[in-house]
């Protein structure tokens, strides 16, 4: 049977602070309150958005039934945009790790103090991210946010407590779990797939994957310089943090019964609740549709595994770290969505407005609940997850609120790269972990070509340029 569900600064400090250890502020408790209607705006918006028809669709449905002003939505993809000069629009709504293409290409432009402090927006509800280094480009806040996921590890807790495992914190015991659970449950039916555990791998996704599992190797305290110096614009890439995460990419991707292309972010996590997998590093949504979970399942969520170790690229060694709550490291600009007021904008009050009322707590949940691409982001958000999350999870709502909330104040995070031509890094990176999986090439090798060809696309766009684009990107 199908289970249909449906997903029903700012004062901001320079934003470099918000890299460095010891900066880490603790989540505020979750409020019941309920914001007062929004305000009524005035004037015509005209509202683009990028790569995702169904959001769009609820956006403008919703704001028919709630609003008194006409909002006209339309919807572009992410390659129609591309090489855009204007976006005929006074907002747009697009994948997180645009933001820096589109603040480069100079399409759109920061947020006016007043929508910040505005009652709609609600700015001190906001986590810590969405409120910080996810929506600001440089030391300006460019962006409100309508969620921003990070990967968490999915588990069957039967399936461990049966085997007599804990959860596996850091990515060498996420191996030896994999290895322990590589048998079929016994309640599966031989025709159908089995997998110890599944991330996603298709096109822009392989190497979102590794990069979730570089983040802990190569992210400490007071450390730009990761995935290029920050300096140069060299790709780190090849170094031997990057290796090592492709590596146990490798290893944990052996005898799939699926083809990587075919595992989006969207079919690992069907894959999982029908049952075909122990594991899973993904993110809990309601916006898709499952198959009914097999009746013994006990599903539960975990933080991503870390590393209690990191390459240090100036001494050429692995160390150990010395706080243990640095161990894990998410990943930033995996998906999510947000939203600016675009460069050309002629009703630029209204369209901040507009935005602060998508993105508010009044509305959240009938909007931002409803992409795929999206999670919870405001403190007031915790006590109703089970909006973002797909029934068989339900059960399960307060532990994501409490990984939720963990990951959103973590210590230390990475960027996915947002810097102009961050498709085409993505996809050599896709490239370097497809020939590894497919036994064609070392981990080394394939990482060295990737940073050759990281360095044609970074000379392809400016050395200087992307210099400074990183740099921005970075809070520097």
């Amino acid at each position: 049977m199908k289970l249909a569900t449906c997903r029903s600064a700012i004062h901001l400090l320079p934003l470099f602070l918000l890299l460095l250890a010891g900066c880490s502020s603790s989540p505020p408790k979750p409020s019941d309150s309920e914001t007062t209607e929004p305000t009524k705006v005035e004037g015509k918006v005209r509202l683009l958005v990028v790569d995702d028809p169904a959001l769009a669709a609820v956006i403008e449905r919703q704001w028919k039934a709630r609003a008194t002003n006409e909002l006209e939505v339309f919807s572009l993809t992410a390659v129609e945009l591309a090489g855009k000069k204007q976006l005929d629009a006074d907002a747009v709504i697009y994948p997180s790790g645009l933001l820096g293409e589109l603040a480069v290409a100079n399409l759109i432009r920061p947020l006016p103090r007043e929508t910040l402090e505005s009652a709609e927006f609600q700015h001190d509800d906001l986590m810590k991210l969405p409120r910080g280094s996810e929506v600001s480009w440089g030391d300006e806040v460019y962006a409100v946010s309508l969620g921003s996921p990070q990967y968490c590890l999915l588990y069957r807790n039967d399936l461990l407590t049966a085997a007599g495992l804990r959860v596996p914190q850091d990515w060498p015991a996420f191996q030896q779990v994999r290895e322990l659970l590589s048998a079929r449950p016994a309640d599966l039916p031989d025709d159908q797939p089995w997998a110890p555990s599944l991330e996603p791998l298709s096109a822009g996704w392989a190497s979102q994957s590794l990069l979730v599992r570089a983040a802990p190797y190569v992210r400490e305290p007071s450390r730009y310089s990761t995935l290029f110096n920050y300096r140069t614009m060299e790709p780190y890439i090849a170094s031997p943090a990057f290796v090592q995460a492709l590596k146990e990419l490798a290893a944990a991707c052996q005898d799939l019964p699926f083809e990587p292309a075919e595992l989006t972010p969207e079919r690992v996590l069907q894959e999982f609740l029908a049952g075909h997998a122990a594991m899973a590093l993904d993110w809990p949504t309601a916006a898709i549709e499952t198959d009914e979970p097999p009746p013994t399942a006990e599903f539960s969520m975990a933080l991503a595994p870390g590393s209690p170790k990191v390459f240090n690229d100036r001494s050429g060694e692995w160390q150990t770290k010395s706080d243990p709550s640095l161990r894990q490291v998410p990943l930033l600009g995996v998906a999510g969505r947000s939203g600016s007021v675009t460069r050309e904008s002629q009703h630029a009050a209204a369209a901040a407005t507009t935005l602060a009322i998508l993105s508010s707590t009044a509305w959240s949940k009938e909007i931002a609940a409803q992409s795929p691409a999206t999670t919870v982001y405001r403190n007031s958000q915790l006590g109703s997850v089970k909006a973002w999350l797909p029934a068989p999870l339900q059960a399960e709502s307060d532990r994501y609120a409490e990984v939720v909330s963990d990951s959103q104040y973590a210590r230390l995070t990475l960027f996915s790269p947002r810097i102009p031509g961050r498709s085409e890094y993505l996809a050599a990176l896709d490239q370097a972990v497809w020939a590894v999986l497919k036994g064609d090439q070392s981990a080394e090798k394939a990482l060295q070509q990737t940073a050759d060809e990281w360095s044609k696309i970074t000379e392809k766009y400016g050395v200087e340029s992307q210099v400074q684009a990183y740099k921005r990107s970075l809070g520097l």
